[in-house]
């Protein structure tokens, strides 16, 4: 009894590991404006089950998080973020086939609207498995999808290609407006994987976050993989 004991805690313990990513987030000016700390669990194939992410200031304040959960939808994950400097909760869920936005601030509701799921949608943290699932594709040509912006409560088409790597230790990806009218007001965002185990490693451009007078914010995003539970 005491090894069947033993063997089932030894099980739990190895399910409830996960990794922890840790990113500063730049502006354009080359200051840091916030940190994440993302705790992904994966499953066997590398693709993300759950995580959680926290957004501090420089200082160490903690004034957001979100998280995602991928047991429904691989691209679609359900989605709660709440931003403390502004009292606002979002949601983005799978309900019957629908894509559902609820937005609440000040602990009332402000907003809901349902998108229908679409074969080619990807939301959020999703991206990173939409990523992995496509690797194939993306090495013979570009691939368009609409991508889901939680503050913005709706879809947009974008066009995912490979760009030319600096270093043979990396994969870099671009994504632009399929649009070339929204091209003029969107420009060209960057993430850069590492070769050998694609794992993210930079992102380059509109950050998920505004800053602290609620405007849209450019960044570059450096992460960094710690892989102790």
């Amino acid at each position: 009894m005491n090894v069947v004991i033993f063997l089932l805690c030894v099980l739990s313990v190895n399910q409830s590991q996960a990794e922890v990513l840790s990113g500063i987030a730049k502006n354009t000016h080359g200051n840091v404006v916030y940190t994440e700390k993302h705790t992904v669990e994966m499953d066997e194939s590398g693709l993300s089950k759950f995580i959680r992410v926290e957004y501090s200031k420089p200082d160490g304040a903690q004034f957001a998080t979100m998280t995602s959960d991928f047991s429904k939808d691989l691209n679609v994950p359900n989605t709660t973020f709440e931003d403390k400097r502004f009292n606002i909760r979002a949601t983005m869920r799978i309900v019957d086939g629908m894509v559902e936005f609820v937005e609440t601030r000040n602990d009332k509701q402000i907003l809901k609207k349902t998108i229908p799921r679409e074969e080619a949608m990807v939301a959020g943290q999703g991206f990173d498995n939409f990523i992995k699932l496509n690797t194939s594709k993306l090495l013979k040509g570009p691939i368009e999808f609409k991508f889901g912006v939680l503050d913005k409560k709706g879809f947009y088409s974008l066009t995912g290609y490979r760009r030319p790597a600096k270093s043979p230790d990396e994969v870099e990806y671009g994504i632009r407006a399929s649009s070339w009218l929204l091209r003029l007001f969107a420009q060209e965002l960057r993430v850069i994987y590492d070769s050998e185990k694609m794992r993210l490693k930079l992102f380059a451009g509109r950050s998920n976050l505004v800053d602290d007078s609620g405007r849209s914010q450019d960044v570059v995003i450096s992460y960094e993989w710690d892989e102790r539970p």
